[in-house]
């Protein structure tokens, strides 16, 4: 299908399509980005106090990995839950390759701010390739649709989009790095990845929301609906997604619990080592 992309105020000559969506799926889609968001955030909260070896550089491309998992499945949940009156379809190999530029520039943006300085500008400048990141899976999502319709833009909400994911990018990215200016979260560090998963969620679903609000879908005569899979497919793929996540999550959750106790035993052995030299007649 030839999808007609641009920008435009003039719609009132077009037949616009109703647009409609499921509520539940759209809650879904937003837990599924904030499922993500939290397994990233646990795991870069590990590997930001170890220093940079192999070990940690593959971790930081798992939460990479996973971030990008989470904004497709964001995604394409999102356009389970959005239906018009006409049959969509989706392109496989565009669908597929859609999911490249969420991992790639999920992990750019985590290994900047795990390798460079924490200066304002380099967070500043990485949660904008982080929501860079996200619009470009977006829009190459949009374009593996197959429908009798056109596309068209409005620009002032595009850029609403990507500003305001922007802008939830880097409260997400200040979360990671424990930078929030709220001194009491320093004593809850699981606050840090909770306010992680949230910022990240809504920073995923707000860029894909504007955007299908900015979109009008312009009815056409083609018949075009001789190839690509209907989207309850591709749901189960987004659904495998969500559910590698959730197990994702249980995994990581389990780590680190693990790793609380055998730091508490680690601290009560100091303990007992410390006390019983101070005991010691000639320590």
């Amino acid at each position: 299908m030839k999808h007609l992309h641009f920008f435009s105020a003039q719609l009132d000559q077009f037949t616009i399509l109703a647009e409609q969506y499921n509520y539940y799926l759209v809650l879904l889609s937003y837990v599924a980005a904030c499922l993500a968001g939290f397994c990233a955030s646990s795991v870069y909260q590990y590997i930001s106090i170890r220093p940079v070896n192999t070990k940690t550089r593959l971790l930081t491309f798992y939460s990479g990995l996973t971030l990008g998992l989470g904004i497709w499945s964001m995604h394409f949940i999102g356009m389970l839950a959005f239906s018009l009156d006409i049959e969509i379809r989706y392109d496989i190999p565009i669908t597929i390759l859609s999911i490249l530029p969420a991992i790639i520039g999920s992990t750019i943006t985590l290994f900047t701010i795990k390798h460079k300085q924490n200066k304002p500008l380099t967070l500043f400048l990485a949660s904008g390739i982080l929501a860079i990141s996200i619009a470009t899976m977006h829009f190459i999502g949009m374009e593996a649709m197959i429908m009798n319709a056109h596309m068209a833009h409005e620009l002032w909400y595009f850029i609403l989009a990507i500003a305001a994911s922007w802008a939830l990018a880097y409260l997400t990215i200040l979360a990671i790095k424990n930078q929030l200016p709220i001194k009491a979260l320093s004593a809850y560090p699981m606050m840090y990845s909770i306010i992680a998963s949230i910022s990240f969620g809504f920073s995923v679903a707000t860029m894909h929301y504007l955007a299908m609000f900015s979109t009008f879908f312009i009815k056409t005569d083609e018949t075009i609906l001789n190839r690509g899979v209907p989207i309850d497919l591709l749901a189960v793929a987004a659904l495998i997604g969500v559910l590698i996540l959730v197990v994702g999550l249980a995994t990581i959750l389990t780590f680190k619990r693990r790793i609380y106790i055998l730091d508490s035993l680690a601290l009560a052995h100091q303990t007992y080592m410390a006390e019983t030299i101070d005991n010691m007649s000639d320590p």
